[in-house]
């Protein structure tokens, strides 16, 4: 259960990282008007759009932890990808992939770890689960700018996402094989 609270932490994290910093970083990156950068947040908004209904489709399909695991390779190889990339035009179907990858562990973990425990303690620890994700946020800016600060600059803002991720796919490798697949749910835990 603790993989799961922690890889959740790390994708919240990540998702503070793009929506705090990213306007400052393709500025001082790509040398744009503040008003430019908008098409990037609408281009993660659309693939987070496109990707969460098909994440838990493929969730129920392959299994959550995989498709968890996914999720956070893909976007993993998106960040990176953005990191290498010259123009904000490049980033654009880059963004909306990394954002369409993020909603498979979006969507997965939750129903993962519901199913893990039994219905008369789901109340207090949902509680947890989803202080563990505000807390992720909370944690994402002053650390992010402690990092900036100390680089002086915003330019590895995809690359310190991809870190948050890794971590968060080595997270998710501690999460038992065979959990969150078909028929494992709360019946199968009492």
């Amino acid at each position: 259960m603790r993989a799961i609270f922690l890889a959740t932490l790390l994708l919240q994290l990540t998702f503070q990282t793009f929506t705090t910093w990213y306007s400052l970083h393709v500025t001082e990156r790509f040398s744009v008007r503040p008003e430019d950068v908008t098409i990037g947040m609408i281009a993660w908004a659309v693939g987070g759009v496109i990707g969460a209904l098909p994440a838990g489709v493929l969730g129920v399909r392959i299994g959550r932890r995989n498709a968890i695991l996914l999720g956070f390779a893909l976007m993993a190889a998106c960040l990176v990808a953005l990191n290498l990339v010259t123009s904000l035009a490049q980033s654009i179907p880059l963004l909306a992939l990394a954002s369409a990858s993020w909603t498979l562990p979006t969507v997965n973990p939750y129903p993962l770890f519901v199913e893990r425990v039994p219905s008369k303690h789901r109340g207090v620890l949902a509680a947890l689960f989803l202080l563990c994700m505000a807390l992720g946020g909370a944690l994402g800016d002053p650390l992010n700018g402690s990092i900036f600060d100390l680089i002086g600059g915003y330019h590895p803002l995809f690359l310190m996402m991809a870190v948050y991720t890794a971590l968060a796919f080595l997270a998710v490798l501690f999460i038992p094989r065979g959990t969150g697949e078909a028929g494992t749910g709360s019946e199968s835990w009492s």
